[in-house]
């Protein structure tokens, strides 16, 4: 539309997105005209006019024309928000899924690892107070592991079973200042042992490289006097970690025939012959010893870590 005034002129496109161009000084027709032209423009953009779309083939409409792919199951709808991940999540790693190792001896001061940085031996006073804090942040698991004085060690490991040795004494302490924590307790020979080993040894030469064996069922004997002992002292998970044939079986026998049937075990059920032990070692002092006629490695019971595919399956299936 168009309007000839002289000088002064008017004129707007209105229909599409429109537009509007103004000049003279007639300034009550400009202010007409202005008011005309927006609302030509507003009529070309009314939110009640849809712009129509050829559908995809395959797919639907829905009440409110919009697009629908059918389908009940929509996963998506337990992502929506924080609130509704956080409601169906799966796994939650907080301070009360953690068991916190503590390295204690016989000595009345704390005595750094050397192999461990930031790692100590805590005397028992020590651990009392480290449970103590830990637990206030929501720890609740704690396992000891033990280093023993030289002077009680021996072949047969058995300072490993005496009630009034350093692990049973401090379990029995730990459940009556805290009892709502668990505590669990490392089921091995190796810490107990003067041959450094997590068995008893052959006084032969017919063990691997002609040094003494290692003799499982004899070593079995052992571990189920020491998870007795353990228990009665209040353990309430018993980790074997010495890697005997059938040892977790039998010492799940000895624990029910004895009564504790409630006494949870924890055992390693594939573990490898691994250098990353040493600074453990170090720490419980329980690496082999090199003047003793026990093989100088671990390998003839712990596993091979060239067979990390079948054999670890296979000793998962018969763990006990």
């Amino acid at each position: 539309m168009r309007r000839d005034m002289g000088q002064d002129q008017v004129g707007f496109v209105a229909g599409g997105v429109g537009a509007c161009s103004f000049t003279g000084s007639a300034a009550p027709l400009r202010l007409a005209a202005e008011r005309k032209c927006q609302s030509k423009v507003q009529m070309t953009i009314a939110p009640e006019q849809k712009i129509l779309k050829t559908p995809v083939p395959g797919l639907s409409v829905n009440n409110d024309g919009n697009v629908w792919v059918p389908q009940r199951a929509r996963p998506r709808r337990n992502r929506k928000t924080e609130g509704m991940r956080s409601l169906v999540r799966e796994n939650i790693v907080g301070p009360q899924n953690l068991v916190y190792p503590l390295f204690v001896h016989t000595k009345d001061y704390n005595e750094d690892i050397e192999s461990m940085p930031g790692c100590e031996r805590h005397s028992v006073d020590s651990v009392m107070k480290e449970v103590k804090f830990a637990h206030s942040l929501g720890v609740n698991q704690f396992i000891l592991f033990p280093k023993i004085p030289e002077g009680l060690k021996s072949n047969t490991a058995d300072e490993c079973y005496n009630p009034d040795g350093l692990v049973p004494q401090l379990v029995s302490r730990l459940k009556h200042s805290f009892p709502d924590i668990s505590v669990w307790t490392d089921v091995a020979l190796d810490p107990y042992s003067d041959q450094g080993h997590d068995g008893i040894v052959s006084s032969d030469n017919r063990g691997d490289g002609g040094k003494g064996r290692i003799l499982n069922d004899e070593t079995i004997e052992q571990l189920c006097r020491q998870s007795i002992c353990q228990a009665r002292a209040g353990s309430d998970v018993l980790g074997p970690s010495d890697m005997m044939d059938g040892r977790v079986g039998a010492i799940r026998d000895a624990l029910d025939a004895e009564g504790f049937t409630d006494v949870s075990i924890c055992s390693y059920t594939a573990k490898y012959a691994s250098a990353f032990y040493g600074p453990f070692r170090d720490a419980l002092d329980s690496a082999p010893r090199e003047s003793s006629n026990a093989p100088q490695n671990k390998k003839t019971y712990q596993m091979d870590p060239a067979n990390s595919r079948y054999e670890s399956m296979r000793m998962l299936d018969r763990a006990d």
